[in-house]
């Protein structure tokens, strides 16, 4: 887990309360990351270290005791580049000296990613959080918690930008994990899907117009490549079929364009396009109709 440090910058110490724990929590309320940053720094080179983690463990264990995870989590990403209250081994783990506040930490972290999580970046910040506390603690309800997030974090990221590498790694640990209901999630988004566009999507056009095919692939599996057969009929009678290849990351743009036989070289009718798999599956179709001269 990256916990974002206030950056340090050019300070004075001021005149502050008496009360130094009262110092210490007006520095969080005030909202400024300057203020927090002097608070803690006066704290520190106004009196002992151990008298500033001392105050800062006070201060989270009140906050953890009052219920405010966010806030506590908040205060500890401001403050913890002061303090000697923890390690962080080098897989990242956090490891305190105090037990209460260790398990306030992790606690803190469960509490704020098993919240009610609403946006793409919300859900990815509770999953980020539940991975670590599979990795790094006990917390024996964090894998539950993390596959209902990974399983609503999916749906909500495939609706907004599609299948991607980032969809298809989580899909891939839900069905992992036997989730209910991921096997039919892959099944139906990683279904091969073309879009078949004729002449822009008109109707109709002249025997003396070029006919202009575009197709693009619309769905399937990430990073994949399938072997087509593309096939045109004019009123049920094949008029040409060859071979294509596509690959997934044709998502998105604009396909390819193909120029079919025109201008006088077809006959008026029902032109229509098909795109097959090898196996005779039908992935996409379009067609459009041919007016005779004018």
């Amino acid at each position: 887990m990256i916990i974002t440090i206030v950056a340090a910058g050019v300070f004075s110490l001021k005149t502050f309360a008496p009360d130094y724990f009262d110092y210490f929590k007006y520095s969080y309320v005030v909202n400024d990351p300057h203020e927090k940053y002097l608070g803690l720094r006066a704290l520190e080179l106004h009196d002992a270290k151990t008298k500033a983690d001392e105050l800062f463990k006070d201060y989270l264990m009140e906050l953890y005791n009052n219920c405010n995870y966010d806030d506590f989590l908040k205060v500890f990403d401001d403050g913890q580049k002061y303090s000697s209250l923890f390690t962080v081994e080098d897989n990242g783990c956090y490891v305190f000296d105090d037990d209460n506040l260790q398990t306030a930490f992790e606690d803190s972290l469960y509490k704020v990613a098993a919240g009610t999580a609403k946006s793409i970046d919300e859900l990815k910040k509770s999953i980020t959080i539940f991975e670590y506390l599979i990795d790094h603690t006990k917390y024996y309800r964090a894998e539950q918690k993390y596959l209902i997030n990974v399983w609503e974090y999916v749906n909500a990221y495939i609706s907004e930008k599609g299948i991607d590498e980032e969809a298809d790694k989580y899909i891939n640990i839900l069905i992992e994990n036997d989730y209910p209901g991921a096997k039919e999630l892959k099944d139906k988004y990683y279904t091969w899907e073309f879009d078949v566009v004729l002449n822009g999507g008109k109707d109709s056009i002249s025997v003396n117009d070029e006919i202009e095919i575009k197709y693009r692939v619309k769905q399937g599996p990430p990073n994949e490549r399938i072997d087509c057969i593309v096939r045109y009929e004019i009123d049920n009678q094949i008029a040409k079929y060859y071979e294509i290849a596509a690959y997934k990351e044709t998502w998105g743009n604009d396909g390819f364009e193909i120029r079919a036989p025109g201008k006088g070289m077809i006959c008026p009718g029902i032109f229509k396009v098909y795109i097959y798999d090898k196996d005779n599956n039908l992935l996409g179709y379009d067609d459009i109709k041919i007016d005779g001269c004018k």
